[in-house]
């Protein structure tokens, strides 16, 4: 086994500061979609609804990168596995950056939600590269990150869509994960002596099938169960712009019906008002 505190003379200070980084960087870009949904659904000419799948899509994406990468980490190909996924993230804002309609810019968003899986990374690089005070401190450090970073993602994304415009903020999370791979690629030690790990692919497959079906499934939920207004019910602007008379002749109509009872019961309309509309037309 080896000695980790000779690992963590070897990784050095910046190590720490780079899993932080990390860590902050995926989490900003993955909740970069929440407060720009309202420009996704105008700049896009798409639904609020529609629109939404901006920021579902990386969700569902990070739910099933979260424990591949986990467990490709746990093995000899964790350096690799860091630079790939911040790889993909660049290679998503990018693509979120040059979106002109709402499925190129959910494979982006897709590309992005690949980040979400480097917590348990970092997490584990700091496990077994610090000694043991050094790793608990670090590994709490990054759950605060983590949140932190959710947080923060909101007012910088509103700040820039605000000031440029809605690819602006995406080319942003563009720059922040390109500046993480480099990072990650000066200061992540290599981790060639560790084990190897298999990766249970069809495990994956089924996972990652799943994620996708529950998020369909309410998806189209959440857009059934949407009320609809009755054809039946008078809407409020009629029933307030009519007069004395039409309270008066909707009641006749209703007292022939059979559920007169209910009917009548249900438009309230006084007797004075009736006998004063049936003595004024009859009036000459």
């Amino acid at each position: 086994m080896p000695d980790r505190s000779s690992q963590t003379d070897r990784v050095g200070r910046p190590f720490v500061a780079v899993l932080v980084g990390i860590t902050l960087v995926v989490s900003i870009i993955s909740s970069l979609g929440a407060p720009l949904l309202p420009d996704v659904a105008k700049d896009l000419s798409v639904s609020l609804p529609s629109a939404q799948w901006s920021l579902t899509a990386a969700l569902i994406a990070g739910a099933i990168a979260a424990p591949v990468l986990g467990r490709l980490g746990d093995g000899r190909h964790r350096r690799r596995s860091i630079l790939g996924a911040l790889l993909v993230v660049t290679a998503g804002g990018v693509i979120a950056g040059l979106a002109d309609s709402l499925p190129v810019l959910v494979v982006g968003r897709v590309m992005q939600g690949f980040g979400l899986g480097l917590a348990p990374i970092a997490m584990a690089a700091a496990r077994d590269h610090l000694d043991g005070e050094d790793a608990r401190r670090t590994i709490a450090l990054l759950s605060v990150s983590a949140a932190t970073g959710l947080g923060a993602g909101y007012p910088i994304s509103g700040l820039i869509a605000e000031q440029f415009n809605l690819h602006a903020a995406f080319f942003f999370g563009a720059i922040l994960s390109a500046a993480a791979v480099v990072a990650a690629y000066l200061v992540i030690p290599s981790n060639k002596d560790g084990a190897a790990v298999s990766l249970d692919v069809n495990g994956a497959v089924v996972g990652a099938v799943a994620v996708v079906a529950l998020a369909l499934a309410r998806a189209t939920n959440g857009a059934g169960s949407r009320p609809t207004p009755s054809l039946a019910s008078p809407s409020p602007s009629s029933s307030s712009s009519s007069g004395p008379g039409d309270s008066c002749a909707r009641r006749r109509r209703l007292s022939t019906s059979p559920s007169s009872v209910t009917a009548r019961s249900s438009v309230p309309t006084s007797p004075r008002a009736c006998s004063g509309s049936r003595s004024t037309s009859s009036s000459p």
